[in-house]
């Protein structure tokens, strides 16, 4: 690209790895029990440890150090993919990759991404109010209380999110094999 466009920064590189579980069978279900949740590496970046704070029985907010004593026969992949999958909401942040990175796999899963940040910027066409939460970073411990209000919402903005995934996923990601 010769022209540098503002939102660009916000895309990302997806790995295309390979689940036991084939996408494109899932249904959404009609009561996942959690009603969001989060796994990943808290140390790479400050808002991470606030997410993690709102870990409960209910609300899985994991660092990847500590999901091995929560899951059995724990494997970041596919543990990830059934926490996705018992999920309502997941929450979505920066680390090492941009938040669009991880709403793309929970947007494949039918599930609504939580996209915590201050700089992230929606890539242009894409309806993401119809199937996102987007939460300042200052407002992480809101979470909880903005998601019980829109847990009534969530099977259907999951629908949208899977929906739009498909229909949007070549404008917003490129793909890598790892």
């Amino acid at each position: 690209m010769s022209k540098r466009f503002p939102w660009a920064q916000s895309w990302s590189f997806l790995p295309k790895c390979s689940t036991e579980t084939d996408v494109s069978s899932l249904a959404l279900e009609s009561g996942p029990e959690y009603l969001f949740s989060f796994l990943g590496r808290i140390s790479t970046h400050p808002v991470r440890e606030k997410v993690r704070t709102l870990d409960t029985p209910n609300t899985p907010c994991l660092d990847v150090e500590d999901a091995p004593r929560r899951f059995s026969s724990y494997h970041y992949s596919r543990s990830y993919v059934q926490l996705l999958r018992r999920s309502r909401f997941v929450c979505v942040q920066e680390g090492l990759a941009r938040p669009a990175s991880a709403s793309s796999k929970t947007m494949s899963y039918g599930r609504v991404p939580v996209i915590i940040s201050d700089r992230w910027q929606r890539p242009p066409g894409i309806p993401w109010k119809d199937f996102s939460v987007v939460v300042s970073e200052g407002d992480v411990l809101s979470i909880p209380a903005l998601l019980d209000r829109l847990e009534g919402k969530a099977n259907e903005m999951g629908r949208l999110a899977k929906q739009s995934f498909g229909e949007y996923s070549r404008q917003m990601f490129f793909w890598i094999d790892c």
